[in-house]
């Protein structure tokens, strides 16, 4: 099975179908010393994320959302009140403590 170059680049740069995608992903399955020839240390260390792509994180929200619903974006927390305190503090130092 042979397959272009132009197929393959298409491929590495996420604009490949479906249908494209498992093609090249056969290709290189069969092929893996093809593969080798597109990852190579350069090309690590020049890797970019493509920016089209959205982060892990809203991938998993977007699943996430569509399994429960949409989620609130804030959270609504309740304020805890130390008033207690306050009136304890101000007791002891009015009235003396009679522990001695």
């Amino acid at each position: 099975m042979s397959i272009s170059n132009y197929l393959i680049e298409k491929f590495f740069q996420g604009d490949a179908t479906d249908e494209e995608k498992q093609q090249v992903m056969e290709f290189f399955r069969n092929n893996p010393e093809k593969l080798a020839q597109y990852l190579t240390e350069d090309s690590w260390k020049d890797f970019a994320p493509d920016i089209r792509q959205g982060a892990p994180t809203d991938k998993i929200r977007e699943a996430i959302e569509a399994r429960i619903g949409e989620m609130p974006t804030t959270v609504p927390v309740r304020k805890i009140r130390y008033a207690w305190r306050r009136r304890r503090t101000v007791a002891r130092s009015v009235w003396p403590s009679r522990r001695k």
